[in-house]
């Protein structure tokens, strides 16, 4: 399909009500009386013009109209639209239109004041594709109203909330890691579930780690598919749609935790991109409800062992405390910048680590697990791990720390060893005239893909072929 032979109008005609139900009829999908009804609201906004409420935009091709939407304002509410259609001729399927519709009917309505759009459709297995187009599309689940329809078709409402591209709620545009190199997997296919977190509420220094989940998805459509020793992504990616970060911080790490039992129920290795260090503690909580006993692998410039700081629990300054409370046993590698007391918490409590200069003094080879530490681990990499000289797009850049290979290697080395459950890479934030540091961290995000992937214990566990 040659993209520039598209255009796209808002005004209606009178040939519209014919081409409307040419385009709905096509699908297959609606019966009669949706069809009339669909044919009805271009007829109503023909009659009354803006009084109707409705607002049309069709995509057309040489003049022809191949697919449209219609939404308005949900009446008694003050920033809430309804997409009442959304619908594509089928010769026309599969090219990528609806998402572009959908975005240029989101721009709209936000043009419009706008800022929460709501879509309803049916629960019938027919409508299945139509459910996972939404959710790969940033939309979450809002409600189901079970038997609305009929007796076993329920109702099922998405909600996203639109916001200005570079506004402080900014809802991150939905993309697949690694873009359109890779086929979407469905969630049963994939043994990788990417959960995009862009939650920020705790920095204490450089901000923007909020942005950090979609630069390493938006990175991540420049990748190989090949890693220089497999391809990772042929054992199936799943991109979840981001979560919803507005709210109090416990409310929204039960949303990540959700997110993540969710995921587990697919057998699958949950891959979290953050957004602050914090997240952690929500992805851990749901490993225990599935695991007896794990341990998680840190990789960071600090010991994120402080019981509060700036008056937050929750503060990714104190992440790693939290999992102690939590009796998670864990390894630290690549600190260098703590408080005296952490130093003293974690030899109190025999916390094993290796700080970045004895990795520097001894070398890769010499970081051994401690004997006793569990087989099955999840792995969290803040990137100010990496030597600023690296990666400095982060909040507390750290001098002295690990170079790209020294990383590369450490991690190939635990996973030899060790089944790995899950990751995550956090505190990623992205500037603008660093596109470097965010396509590392997409590469990060991949290669670990591999190792565990080639780990001939992970392949054991996962039944990898």
């Amino acid at each position: 399909m040659d993209q520039q032979t598209l255009t796209f109008r808002t005004l209606t005609t009178a040939t519209d009500k014919k081409n409307i139900a040419e385009i709905v009829s096509s699908s297959g999908f609606f019966y009669q009386n949706e069809i009339d009804l669909a044919v009805e609201l271009v007829t109503e906004e023909l009659e009354k013009g803006a009084a109707s409420g409705y607002h049309f935009i069709f995509i057309e091709s040489g003049g022809q109209p191949v697919g449209y939407t219609c939404f308005g304002p949900i009446p008694a509410t003050t920033e809430s639209y309804d997409l009442y259609w959304i619908a594509l001729h089928r010769d026309w399927r599969g090219r990528g239109l609806g998402r572009i519709l959908l975005q240029k009917s989101e721009k709209a309505i936000f043009n419009l004041g706008g800022r929460r759009l709501y879509i309803e459709t049916a629960g019938r297995e027919l409508y299945a594709p139509t459910r996972a187009f939404y959710l790969t599309c940033g939309y979450r689940e809002a409600a189901i109203f079970h038997d609305f329809y009929a007796p076993g078709d329920a109702k099922h409402v998405y909600l996203k909330i639109i916001c200005e591209k570079e506004g402080p709620l900014m809802e991150a545009s939905h993309c697949n890691f690694h873009g359109e190199d890779v086929e979407p997997a469905r969630p049963e296919e994939a043994l990788f579930h990417v959960i995009p977190v862009p939650y920020e509420k705790t920095v204490s220094y450089q901000e923007g780690t909020r942005q950090g989940p979609q630069a390493i998805l938006d990175a991540s459509c420049q990748l190989e598919l090949f890693d220089s020793r497999s391809q990772p992504a042929r054992h199936g990616i799943y991109t979840r749609p981001s979560i919803d970060c507005q709210g109090e911080d416990e409310t929204v790490l039960a949303r990540l935790t959700a997110a993540v039992e969710d995921s587990l129920q697919y057998n699958c290795v949950p891959v979290v991109l953050g957004g602050e260090h914090t997240i952690t503690l929500a992805t851990v909580r749901a490993l225990k409800k599935k695991y007896s006993r794990f341990g998680v692998i840190q990789f960071d410039a600090h010991a994120d062992l402080r019981q509060s700081y700036q008056g937050s629990a929750l503060s990714h300054a104190c992440v790693m405390r939290r999992l102690h409370d939590e009796n998670i046993p864990f390894f630290q590698i690549g600190t260098r910048s703590y408080s005296y007391e952490e130093q003293i918490f974690r030899e109190s409590h025999n916390i094993p680590y290796v700080d970045a200069e004895t990795i520097f003094k001894e070398g890769v080879d010499q970081v051994k697990l401690p004997e006793d530490f569990p087989e099955k681990i999840f792995i969290t990499f803040d990137i100010d791990c990496f030597d600023p000289a690296l990666i400095p797009a982060t909040g507390t850049p750290v001098p002295g720390g690990l170079t790209w290979y020294q990383v590369q290697w450490l991690i190939e080395k635990i996973l030899q060893n060790r089944i790995g459950i899950g990751f995550d890479v956090v505190e990623l934030a992205p500037h603008a005239d660093l596109h470097s540091a965010s396509f590392a961290a997409a590469q990060l995000v991949y290669n670990i893909m591999g190792f565990l992937s080639r780990s001939q214990c992970s392949r054991k566990y996962w039944k990898l072929t």
